[in-house]
């Protein structure tokens, strides 16, 4: 993908291979033929969900409290597993967020 994210096959006119043979995700190898056939296995992963509950949660208290971060990370991973949680509309609602921009560093 490029910085506009869209699908890129060519990059300096050569041809983008992104099959992998043996990518860990959730403790189990698998093989996939491009970056399109692993985003949807990505976007079900139990293990992805608590990492980007766990990124996000620190992002959005600025490193504050461990209470805060643990919280929003539990509230996060909750619904992400649950597919109750669209990222865009996520990420959309938490950047226009005017706490977010007072929150202490």
């Amino acid at each position: 993908y490029n910085a506009l994210g869209e699908f890129k096959t060519i990059q300096k006119n050569q041809v983008i291979n992104s099959a992998v043979d043996e990518a860990y995700l959730d403790g189990q190898a698998n093989a996939y033929n491009n970056a399109v056939e692993f985003i949807p296995m990505l976007a079900q992963s139990p293990q992805m969900h608590q990492c980007f509950s766990k990124q996000y949660a620190r992002f959005i208290t600025g490193l504050g409290s461990v209470e805060a971060q643990e919280y929003y990370e539990y509230t996060f991973n909750k619904e992400l597993s649950a597919n109750n949680l669209v990222i865009f509309e996520f990420v959309v609602d938490a950047i226009a967020s005017p706490g977010l921009y007072l929150r202490s560093h």
